[in-house]
């Protein structure tokens, strides 16, 4: 797993996405969001999605407020998902909001 370390009790309270989509064809693609423990073995746990449906080359979207509590060392992983499409590729980058509790 890759992702932000939380180095401080936290809480995140929200998302923004800046995405991309080559060719600007149709698709749909999905902007999650996980978390999980460090620890060895321990399971992602999928807390938003964000569904884009693009055709077009660049698109923004943010997260309702999650309000999630985070301890210190629990891993943030922002992943995309390939929905649907024919010949295009999504990428971009997130920007996460927390709150220091």
């Amino acid at each position: 797993m890759a992702g932000y370390p939380i180095g401080i009790a936290s809480t995140l309270i929200g998302a923004t996405w800046q995405t991309y989509q080559a060719n600007a064809v149709s698709g749909v693609a999905h902007f999650q969001l996980w978390t999980a423990s460090p620890a060895s073995g321990s399971t992602a746990t999928l807390r938003t999605t964000n569904q884009i449906t693009s055709n077009r080359g660049h698109a923004v979207t943010s997260t309702a407020t999650i309000d999630l509590d985070l301890s210190p060392g629990a891993i943030v992983i922002p992943a995309i998902q390939y929905v649907s499409g024919t010949s295009t590729t999504w990428y971009g980058g997130v920007t996460l909001l927390f709150k220091r509790t």
